[in-house]
Parts: structure tokens; sequence; C-alpha cells
């Protein structure tokens, strides 16, 4: 827990850190040299980097933007309020009696009009909005080029500014991008293949999606289908989804679904975790950690891995790896896992599928 103390002071550091920046800014625009010099502490805490009291700061950023750039509320109770002072200051002058009266037909008038039509307004625009973003990414994900990858990223990028997190990919490409760097954090919920719950010979004529060199690092995939083929008689079948030589690490897999995809890299990890970067005094040698992509650091706590294709495939140092299901998955004895876990590992995948 952060001390009350501390609190208070990462506050003053926040708000004198925003006010300095504000500041600054502001002299930039008529071309002056800036008035302030912000210290590490000022410039760390208005940027976030020490928690407190920057998710609060954020929220009312958040609700000024709504209330005054995307809507009229804001503006509008600003009106509102700017009117009852003037009643209460000059009132008795002019006659309160009926300006009060005035007002109170005013404030009718601002609420019903220009506060509930802006409410009426805004839900139908971010409906709108929400789905202009879905139809980009269904027009582009089977277009397998660049251009499409940052047209369907920025498509999930607005969607995730918007608070929606899933979005359907089914049956769609992409190649060589990176959703964490492209200002993305979470694909909580989405279906990027797999079957859908319809029928499942309808399912089988779906295209798989194909995903080659995607880095889904430090993203938050809870609850993503990432895969889900048709089954009969509990065997997978039907196309499967390709994940080739895309990036885990420190991913949130939590009941995530891969059920029959292919997971292959073509190039296999190194046996070795660690390299000599360097030598003690005593002529002993310091290794550094150099391993940290594929599954690295993954929680794969209820994630679920069966009928899957794995190859090359790193497992070392994953997180809840034991809880995860690999039950008919194919190629576990090529893959690298702690030694703790890799025999109960492709034990379990000799498991039918249920």
């Amino acid at each position: 827990m952060i001390s009350d103390k501390r609190k208070r002071r990462q506050a003053a550091s926040a708000a004198k850190g925003h006010f300095k920046k504000a500041v600054n800014s502001l002299t930039a625009k008529f071309g002056m040299a800036s008035a302030f010099e912000l210290t590490h502490n000022e410039r760390l805490a208005s940027m976030g980097a020490t928690g407190f009291p920057n998710r609060h700061i954020h929220v009312a950023k958040r609700w000024f933007h709504w209330g005054f750039q995307e809507t009229l509320i804001g503006w509008s109770l600003l009106i509102l309020l700017v009117l009852y002072l003037i009643v209460q200051i000059f009132g008795a002058d002019v006659g309160a009696e009926n300006l009060w009266t005035e007002y109170w037909g005013l404030i009718f008038d601002v609420l019903v009009i220009l506060v509930g039509f802006g409410l009426i307004q805004n839900w139908k625009q971010r409906r709108e909005d929400v789905s202009r973003q879905h139809e980009l990414i269904e027009d582009f994900r089977q277009w397998d080029n660049e251009e499409a990858g940052h047209r369907i990223l920025g498509a999930i990028r607005r969607l995730s500014r918007l608070g929606i997190t899933s979005f359907d990919f089914t049956g769609g490409t992409l190649r060589n991008v990176n959703f964490y760097s492209s200002g993305i954090k979470s694909i909580v919920g989405s279906r990027l293949s797999g079957r859908s719950g319809g029928f499942w010979a309808d399912e089988f004529l779906t295209k798989a999606s194909v995903f080659e060199k995607v880095d889904f690092s430090r993203l938050d995939c809870r609850d993503v289908q990432f895969d889900r083929v048709a089954t009969i008689n509990r065997h997978p079948i039907g196309p499967a989804a390709v994940y080739q030589n895309c990036n885990f690490w420190e991913a949130d897999l939590q009941m995530s679904v891969f059920d029959g995809a292919v997971i292959h890299w073509d190039e296999p990890a190194p046996d070795d975790m660690f390299e000599i970067i360097d030598e003690d005094e005593d002529g002993s040698p310091i290794r550094s950690k150099v391993v940290t992509s594929r599954f690295n650091e993954t929680n794969l706590a209820h994630a679920s891995f069966k009928g899957c294709s794995f190859k090359n495939a790193d497992f070392r140092d994953a997180f809840n790896i034991e809880q995860a299901d690999f039950r008919g998955a194919k190629g576990l004895d090529d893959c690298l896992f702690d030694e703790a876990i890799k025999e109960k590992v492709i034990a379990q995948s000799k498991e039918p599928i249920k």
C-alpha cells in the first residue's frame, strides 16, 4: 500500500509537472523559450510512471474530452452555471422574481434539449463509430498486404479507445505487425479464427486465419479464441489457423483457446537461455538471460491447446503452464519446457480429447 505521505508527494509532483508542461506549451505557441524546467520526479509523475494520482487525472481528462469535445454536454452545463451566477449576482438589481421564473424555464430547455439530446447524439455516434471500425476490419482482414495490416491495427486501436476490445478476425491474414507498439494493449474476448458456434459443416467451409511474425507480446489476450476447429468423434477436422513465428512474450493468455491451431517456429530456440556477457574480477563468467520470446513469462492459466500442432515452441519460464490443457497436442517432444513440467505436459497430450 502507498502511504498517504507518499501519495501527497506524488500528487504534488504530478500537479507541478502538468502545470509546467501547460505553461511551456503556451509559451512555445508564442515562439518563446520554456518558462520552467521539469525535475526528473515531476516528469515521471506527470507521465504516469509513478502511479498515483495519474489514474485519477486520466479519468478526469477522459470525462473532459467527452463533455467538451465529443459532445455539447459540458458546454451546456457551463452555460447553465454562468446563467445561474448572473441571476445570483445581478438578479436583485433587475427583478430577481421574473428572472428566476425565466431561469427555471431555461434550466428545463438546457437539460432536455442540450443535455438530453446530447446524450442521445453521443450514444448514436458511438454506435456508428464502433460499427464503422468493425466493418473496416471485415473489409481488410482477407487482404494480404502491409497497408491492410496498418488499417486493421488502426481500427482495433480506435475500438480500444471506445472501450471495445473484442472483434472478429476469422479468415483473416496478418503479417509483421506488433499490437502493443501500435497502441493496442488488449484484445480480450476477440475471435481470431475458428468456429462461431454454428453447424460444424458450415464452419468447415470457413477459411482459417493466418498470422505470420505477429507480435502478441505484453498483450491482454484473456478469453481470446485463437482457433477452435470443428470436431468429429472428438477429433479436430477442417482448416486450422496458422501462427508462424509469432511472439507471445509476457502476454496474458488466461482462458484463451488455441484448439487445433498450427503453432510453428522456423528455427528452434537455443537450449541455453543465458549468454556470457562479462567476467567478474575473479575471472568467473557473468551470465545474462537472452531468451525472452515465444512464451517467456506468459500467463497460460486455463489456456486450451487441445489438438494443436507444435514445432519449435519454447514454453520455458511460462506461468501456470500446469493449468493449461494440451490433450491431443502434437509435436511437443521437440518443444522446450522447464524440466519439472515437460513430462507432465507430454503425458497429458496423449490423453484423448473430450
